[in-house]
């Protein structure tokens, strides 16, 4: 009789450790199964998010370069140094003793005419106004001030952008270029700077100097994914990421927090 016992209590055991066991293993490939669901749709919020803040960019990028376009063909820009002749008329008349004379009238001569710096002005504010720029700024090759659509103490274009060296004023020489993220009072900017012709009888470039802020804040926008999500826009060098935005819980990330791609703080 014990050992029927003993035999139905072995029995009990087994089926129901395999019944444990059946459990266990049934639960751990339901957990990885909705696991591997959960990263799969996290993944493709992620990669659509991903795509839409790209977008943005792209769509500020492209539209700072349209309006550089606009600004280096613009019409009024390529009449700024024609040479502007007085036009002379030449008249013949008859004074009261029938005498015939030369009447000239230089009225061109007469009349005040807009000064270069004025028309530049003109210009600046046009391409100011229809562009996405929060100051328009003119340069000699070296990238020294020569107008400006707006009151600033910078007297190169070095200076106001924050650069540390003349590459970017190089690179504006030949073709349109972007600077750095750089910051003046409390917002965030970035240029683009171009060759535009000759003005002042000199070699100038044109640079559209662009507020980003509200860049920055689409980039906050987590579209409903959650609170956890955080966009960066950040430059790469080497394995350090530096961010250019803020962040949602440091204001001050920009300019000034770094990470690296393989400590799992950040992926850039």
């Amino acid at each position: 009789m014990l050992k029927s016992i003993n035999i139905r209590w072995k029995l009990t055991s087994i089926i129901v450790l395999m019944v444990l066991v059946t459990i266990l293993v049934s639960g751990f490939i339901s957990y990885s199964i909705r696991r591997d669901m959960l990263q799969e749709a996290t993944l493709k919020d992620l990669t659509a998010l991903m795509d839409v803040k790209k977008a943005k960019i792209q769509e500020v990028i492209q539209r700072a370069t349209d309006d550089m376009a606009f600004a280096a063909h613009l019409e009024a820009f390529q009449k700024v140094n024609a040479a502007e002749e007085p036009s002379v008329s030449t008249d013949i008349a008859n004074d009261e003793e029938g005498d015939m004379f030369l009447k000239e009238a230089v009225t061109d001569l007469l009349i005040p005419t807009e000064t270069n710096a004025e028309k530049v002005a003109e210009n600046l504010e046009i391409i100011k106004n229809l562009s996405v720029a929060e100051l328009v700024v003119l340069t000699n090759e070296s990238g020294d001030i020569l107008h400006s659509s707006g009151p600033d103490e910078s007297e190169n274009i070095r200076k106001l952008v924050g650069a540390n060296d003349n590459l970017f004023i190089s690179a504006s020489r030949k073709a349109p270029t972007f600077s750095g993220v750089f910051k003046r009072g409390e917002s965030y900017f970035m240029a683009l700077g171009a060759p535009i012709g000759e003005i002042d009888n000199t070699n100038a470039m044109c640079f559209l100097v662009i507020d980003i802020d509200p860049l920055f804040e689409e980039m906050l926008n987590d579209m409903g994914i959650g609170k956890t999500v955080e966009v960066v826009i950040a430059q790469k060098r080497g394995d350090i990421a530096s961010l250019l935005n803020p962040t949602r819980f440091s204001a001050d990330a920009a300019l000034n927090k770094s990470v690296s791609s393989g400590t799992g703080q950040g992926q850039a």
